[in-house]
């Protein structure tokens, strides 16, 4: 194999390997979001509940 040919595989390698970091890390924000997401929608389905029980003055704080 030629030294370009071998210098062409090995940046193809390197390009291989750093998208697939790239897309791990969108993955891992992706993640994080849906999580933040379902902590929220929870946050906000139990200040609901509260507010049955509390005219508001406990739920202020949340």
């Amino acid at each position: 194999m030629s030294e370009l040919a071998e210098q062409i595989e090995t940046n193809s390698k390197i390009k291989l390997l750093y998208y697939r970091d790239i897309n791990s890390y969108y993955m891992s924000l992706e993640e994080y979001n849906r999580i933040i997401n379902k902590i929220t929608k929870t946050k906000n389905s139990i200040k609901q509940r509260l507010n049955v029980f509390d005219a508001g003055g406990a739920t202020s704080a949340l």
